[in-house]
């Protein structure tokens, strides 16, 4: 069973969302403790990250996370509608 964690910005995300989306958010990642493969593997500049993705009142949204397989540990490293959770992982990803 893997630990899930958030990094600071799905933090700060969940506080600003109304609470049946941020319920949904919260199941999405729970179910990853039992299964961190769940998601797809992204591909070219995104390699190493994966996605999980789910609609919430016709809207795209996307969970993006990374696992530590040595800990056992999935970081959640991004929340967000499809539009907005690329652009945000491609700036993080400059960043670093």
């Amino acid at each position: 069973m893997a630990d899930v964690r958030l990094t600071r910005e799905p933090e700060k995300y969940l506080k600003s969302l109304p609470e049946q989306l941020y319920n949904k958010f919260v199941t999405e990642m729970l179910a990853l403790e039992n299964d961190p493969k769940a998601g797809i593997l992204l591909k070219g500049s995104f390699k190493g990250y994966y996605r999980i993705k789910f609609k919430f009142r016709k809207v795209d949204y996307r969970i993006i996370y990374r696992i530590a397989w040595e800990e056992d540990i999935v970081y959640i490293v991004l929340l967000g509608s499809r539009g907005s959770v690329y652009q945000k992982l491609t700036r993080l990803l400059r960043g670093k």
